[in-house]
């Protein structure tokens, strides 16, 4: 094939090109559905352009371009997200599901009511704060857990909804009916074994 017919080729591909992007920005700018027509318009035809140029190897380059458009299309089709555009993990030391959070809030309460047995309220509350920090959790707002944090969990897990399903009343009364130590385990023993139960149960969830 001679030079000025490749060129030509290559300026009717491009040309090709330009129109297909122009109307997937027109696509994209009426935004009904956040653009993703649009998007997936574009993606098409960058990979329609390269395609024209019969070249395997840049072909096979492209798989990151595929996987974005398959993430793109399946997003919002009442599919699971694909794992491209799924939210990433927390990073902090608070579940991001609410009744993982609110089992860990049960829990921590009744490792408060435990310790009641040997220490007043303000030192059982402040005893369990101090061991979930040392463990690594935080509140959900990213803040350190006090004893006042530990009271309003408290005050959830023994004044909330217990016919609330996920609620931190409904977990407490769950977590109520655990097996009792045995005779001559003494309560801040039993206290420990539940904030250990927390640091097991929920150590994905520590900063």
């Amino acid at each position: 094939m001679a030079k000025d017919e490749i060129s030509i080729e290559i300026a009717e591909v491009l040309a090709t090109l330009k129109r297909e992007l122009v109307h997937a920005q027109e696509r994209f700018r009426e935004a009904g559905d956040g653009g993703r027509e649009g998007a997936l318009e574009a993606l098409r035809a960058l990979v329609n352009f390269v395609d024209c140029f019969c070249d395997d190897e840049i072909s096979d380059l492209l798989q990151p371009v595929y996987e974005l458009g398959l993430a793109i299309s399946q997003r919002g089709n009442g599919l699971r997200d694909h794992p491209m555009l799924a939210a990433p993990p927390s990073t902090r030391g608070r579940p991001s599901d609410r009744r993982e959070w609110n089992a860990a809030k049960a829990l921590a309460s009744l490792a408060v009511s435990i310790l009641l047995n040997d220490k007043s309220d303000d030192g059982a509350r402040n005893y369990v704060a101090c061991e979930l920090t040392k463990a690594g959790f935080t509140q959900s707002n990213g803040h350190p857990i006090t004893d006042a944090t530990v009271r309003t969990w408290r005050q959830d897990a023994m004044q909330g909804d217990v016919g609330a399903d996920g609620s931190v009343a409904a977990f407490y009364r769950e977590y109520q009916t655990l097996p009792a130590p045995p005779d001559g385990f003494s309560a801040q023993a039993h206290a420990d074994q539940i904030i250990a139960r927390v640091r097991e149960m929920f150590a994905h969830l520590r900063v």
